[in-house]
């Protein structure tokens, strides 16, 4: 899958946490472009279009956008790459860096994530 740019990814999580078609003027408003010209929104809307992360539909002469990608598989996706481009594609060692300094209520929660994985 391909790597959104941020403002792309912004738009996104925007429509990921909608749940229902949502108006480009919508997803403009809570953008951080908000204060810019709408086409700007448009724009990144047109792109991730293009790049098959979002279906539009006419609905009383307004473009309605909804994601074809659900917000998990992009997780992911993103994680995997992530992973390997960074710790050679090892958890083990993205675990030991994360956990360098974690609170007890962290640690506590990894704990039963991988009790609950163990126990499947």
């Amino acid at each position: 899958m391909k790597r959104l740019p941020d403002s792309e990814l912004e738009v996104m999580l925007i429509l990921w946490h909608h749940n229902t078609p949502t108006s480009t003027k919508d997803i403009h408003n809570l953008t951080d472009n908000k204060n810019k010209p709408i086409q700007i929104t448009q724009t990144l809307l047109s792109r991730l279009q293009d790049k098959g992360f979002v279906e539009c539909s006419k609905q009383n002469n307004s473009n309605m956008f909804k994601p074809l990608i659900d917000e998990e598989s992009y997780r992911k996706s993103e994680t995997s790459s992530f992973i390997e481009k960074l710790y050679s594609n090892s958890t083990s060692k993205l675990m030991a860096t994360l956990i360098e300094d974690i609170s007890d209520e962290e640690l506590d929660e990894i704990k039963r994530l991988l009790n609950m994985k163990e126990n499947q």
